[in-house]
């Protein structure tokens, strides 16, 4: 099953607690492991540990709120290679141009495209323009009318798109576009297979977060972690037709 079959452009609140996505806010706020952070990192399934790594665990939770989201979703994962993640920071008024996400090595040695099954855009801040996702296959004629869909960036929520449709960031309007970036999010791409090319990181990933568990009831505290960003923002998706 690909992202066609089981997947339309889905926004999941408060699915990241809030301990792993302040985890996250302070490993990206040291420079170098930002810039490391950028570089693709393949983790293969089932070899994820929750409890020792922050990406692991990251995984877990995303994981956990898909499966709540779409009945779909634990078989196709089941079949699944593993997920290649990687981190994005950014000022505000800088937008990203848009992009299929690809097996980058397969097109460079055979000139073949791939895209992974489901990509999901794991927001780790409420600042910055929308991620803008078009119902835009690499195999589409250009030129018809397309649906469009527009998710802001909330702290602790997922955008989870087909893996094989054009998107990319919207500045946001009359944000610095230098100093400081305060735009995180992380990036899933599950695929099928692994991508060549990709490698399984050896060392260095940041320790899980330490988490308490909670009823229900303190879900919405994920919104407190974006602070006004995030009641300012409140509907996080907008489906467009063009």
């Amino acid at each position: 099953m690909d992202g066609d079959e089981c997947w339309k452009p889905t926004v999941i609140p408060n699915a990241l607690p809030p301990p792993v996505v302040e985890a996250w806010r302070a490993e990206l706020a040291d420079s170098a492991r930002a810039q490391e952070w950028k570089i693709y990192k393949w983790l293969r399934h089932r070899e994820q540990d929750p409890q020792v790594d922050l990406v692991s665990q990251t995984i877990e939770a995303a994981c956990r709120a898909l499966s709540h989201s779409s009945a779909a979703f634990a078989s196709t994962w089941a079949e699944s290679a593993g997920v290649e993640v990687w981190a994005q920071c950014r000022a505000a008024g800088n937008g990203m141009h848009f992009h299929w996400d690809v097996d980058e090595a397969l097109g460079r040695m055979k000139g073949e495209t791939r895209c992974p099954w489901l990509s999901v855009v794991c927001y780790l801040s409420s600042a910055g323009g929308p991620t803008l996702c078009i119902d835009q296959r690499p195999q589409d004629a250009f030129g018809r009318i397309v649906r469009h869909a527009l998710a802001w960036p909330v702290a602790g929520s997922l955008f989870a798109m087909p893996g094989n449709r054009l998107h990319g960031v919207l500045a946001e309007i009359g944000a610095p576009t230098a100093g400081d970036a305060v735009r995180f999010t992380l990036i899933l791409n599950f695929w099928h297979a692994q991508p060549l090319g990709a490698k399984t990181p050896r060392a260095g990933l940041a320790p899980a977060a330490a988490l308490v568990i909670a009823d229900d009831a303190s879900a919405g505290s994920c919104a407190a972690a974006g602070g006004e960003g995030a009641r300012r923002r409140g509907v996080v998706v907008t489906l467009l037709d063009s």
